[in-house]
């Protein structure tokens, strides 16, 4: 039989037209689970927060101590604050790092600045980290590359450095946060290789929010989901800010000056943000504890386990 040119066209666009539906049932039931899947608008607060909090201000970040801390394995405690009035939701986890372990295990190696991405919740299922977050800021080809089920890799926006090994250069503008083999952490207002004995790793983020116990630094009034940590006086505890925020949620997020009030009164001394926005995740027990799908990878992810 002789395959007609007409039969060839045909059959060309039949395979095209089946590959179109397919992929269009994909992004349809994506946009499901974004729209479905999260829940819009925040809880009610049963009357826990007293209304007079809401004259002055002060209640995006007093009302954390209506909603107590829930341990959830030694050594770390986690609690969710869910404040209706100003449609906010943010997640606190305090570490004792005396008592837990901080993983950093990328997936892949780093090459020329390049990190293989990895979605905070397959990180935290892989190295079984009790809680995982996301750290470093980064710079990718493409919106595609954020959510590709595919191997990424992205350009990292700060310090990785493992040991004395330096992975991707320090950003001198933005600061760092590092761990120990001592059970302390210690936060540096500038990127910079840390040639201190017993240095675990250190991370990468942005600006130094919370200094000597006060707020620090001129930012935009701009609410966004956010990602922030703080250390005690001591660096013995870790304070992690995780706030909902963005497009798939009604809750407005949080600014930079705000994570440095929130995570002051928590009981941090110092405090710098790490990647915000989409990339911002938080996995508790192999949960992301957000009440909506996070979709983007990140560059670096970090996790605690209890020892």
């Amino acid at each position: 039989m002789v395959f007609q040119p007409e039969n060839m066209y045909n059959c060309v666009m039949k395979k095209c037209k089946n590959v179109f539906t397919a992929f269009s049932r994909i992004f349809f039931l994506i946009f499901l689970i974004s729209c479905f899947g999260c829940r819009s608008v925040p809880q009610k607060n049963a009357g826990l927060i007293p209304s007079d909090f809401f004259a002055d201000g002060s209640a995006l970040f007093l009302a954390q101590d209506y909603f107590p801390y829930e341990q959830i394995a030694p050594g770390i405690e986690y609690k969710k604050v869910v404040i209706s009035e100003l449609s906010q939701i943010y997640h606190v986890t305090k570490i004792d790092l005396s008592l837990v372990d901080p993983v950093f295990d990328p997936p892949g190696s780093c090459n020329e600045e390049k990190v293989l991405s990895e979605f905070t919740l397959n990180f935290a299922r892989r190295t079984g980290s009790t809680v995982a977050i996301n750290t470093t800021p980064y710079g990718c080809k493409s919106s595609w590359d954020r959510i590709s089920p595919f191997e990424t890799y992205f350009t990292s926006s700060g310090i990785i450095q493992l040991g004395n090994e330096v992975l991707c250069s320090p950003w001198p503008n933005y600061a760092q946060l590092s761990f120990f083999e001592d059970g302390r952490g210690k936060i540096y207002k500038s990127q910079q290789i840390c040639a201190e004995r017993g240095h675990l790793f250190s991370l990468g983020g942005f600006y130094l929010i919370l200094n000597d116990g006060k707020p620090c630094g001129t930012f935009k009034p701009f609410q966004d989901a956010r990602t922030a940590a703080g250390l005690s006086e001591d660096g013995r505890f870790l304070f992690v800010l995780s706030a909902e925020g963005g497009q798939q949620t009604s809750c407005k997020g949080v600014s930079f000056s705000e994570s440095a009030l929130i995570l002051q009164h928590a009981g941090a001394w110092t405090a710098l943000e790490f990647d915000g926005g989409d990339s911002s995740a938080l996995v508790v027990n192999g949960k992301n504890v957000f009440s909506y799908v996070i979709f983007s990878k990140s560059a670096v992810n970090l996790g605690f386990i209890p020892r």
